[in-house]
């Protein structure tokens, strides 16, 4: 009798485990995210750091392609580092327009435009 139970019992462990990873593969969905960090050095137009200065940053996330209107926009007033580093934390800003949660991530690409006291600054694509 207890030859014929142990490949029963096999099997019923082979499915049980079988089961268990479906049901994981089913309940796990990726998130996006409802905020990330971003840091920069900021400069001067001659190459000069902005230590210790006060800077109006608005972030625009593009859709799509570089040219097109941001359909995420916050700004954030930050004091630069003595080495003129400033930490963003890219959904703790003043929305302006939009909605980051909102964001389908899966239909990009996306692109991060950066604006520093009024002027374009970088473009990133991510």
């Amino acid at each position: 009798m207890t030859l014929q139970l142990l490949p029963n019992l096999t099997a019923m462990k082979c499915i049980y485990s079988l089961l268990t990873a479906l049901l994981l593969v089913l309940t796990i969905n990726a998130q996006s995210p409802d905020k990330f960090n971003y840091q920069a050095v900021i400069r001067n137009a001659d190459g000069s750091l902005r230590a210790n200065q006060s800077v109006n940053v608005l972030i625009g996330i593009l859709k799509g392609n570089v040219s097109n209107s941001p359909v995420y926009i916050e700004t954030h007033i930050k004091t630069t580092t003595a080495l003129g580093l400033v930490n963003l934390v890219i959904g703790n800003g003043t929305v302006v327009s939009g909605s980051l949660n909102g964001l389908d991530w899966s239909t990009g690409p996306f692109y991060l435009k950066i604006w520093v006291d009024g002027a374009e600054w970088a473009q990133v694509s991510f």
